[in-house]
C-alpha cells in the first residue's frame, strides 16, 4: 500500500498547480447544472467523497466542462479509484478519464497517472477483474504512455 500512496502523492504535486475554478459547470443552464456547479463550487479535493460522486447517475463531474475543472479534481477522483467494495469507484474514474481528458494533461501528469494506475492493477486485482475494468485500465494505461513517450 506505501507505493500506492506514494503514486496519489506524485499526482497531488502533479496538479497541486491547478486552481480551483470559480465554476466547474455551465450553471446557468438549468436547475441541475446550477446543484452540480454548487456541489463542486462548495467542496474541494480534499474532502469531496463519495457521498457526492458516487452516484453514477447523478455524478457532477459528468458536467464539468472544462479541462481545469477536471484537473483541479482530478487527485480526489485518484483518491477514491482506490476504494474496494462498496466504496470501488474505479469505474467511474477510468470513465471520466477518457482520450479528449488525456490529451489535455502535461506529460508530468500523464506520468504521475499512469504510475498510479499500473500501481493500482498491483494493489487491487482481484477487485479490478470482477469489476470487468482490466481492459480499460490497461486500454488508459497505454493512452497515458503514448502521451509520454
Amino acid at each position: 500500500m506505501g507505493d500506492l500512496m506514494e503514486a496519489i502523492s506524485k499526482i497531488r504535486k502533479a496538479f497541486c498547480d491547478i486552481p480551483k475554478p470559480l465554476h466547474f459547470v455551465d450553471y446557468r443552464h438549468c436547475c441541475e447544472c446550477a446543484e452540480h456547479d454548487e456541489t463542486l463550487r462548495s467542496h474541494n479535493r480534499d474532502d469531496i467523497s463519495l457521498q457526492e460522486l458516487g452516484n453514477p447517475s447523478w455524478d457532477p463531474i459528468c458536467f464539468i466542462n472544462t479541462n481545469v475543472g477536471f484537473q483541479y479534481y482530478l487527485p480526489a477522483l485518484a483518491r477514491l479509484a482506490m476504494g474496494k467494495g462498496n466504496q470501488y469507484y474505479l469505474n467511474s474514474f477510468l470513465f471520466h478519464l477518457n482520450s479528449e481528458r488525456i490529451s489535455a494533461l502535461t506529460q508530468h501528469q500523464c506520468q504521475a497517472l499512469r504510475v498510479f494506475l499500473e500501481e493500482l492493477i498491483n494493489i487491487m486485482p482481484e477487485e479490478i477483474e470482477a469489476n470487468s475494468n482490466t481492459d480499460e485500465l490497461f486500454q488508459r494505461i497505454s493512452e497515458l504512455r503514448a502521451r509520454i513517450e
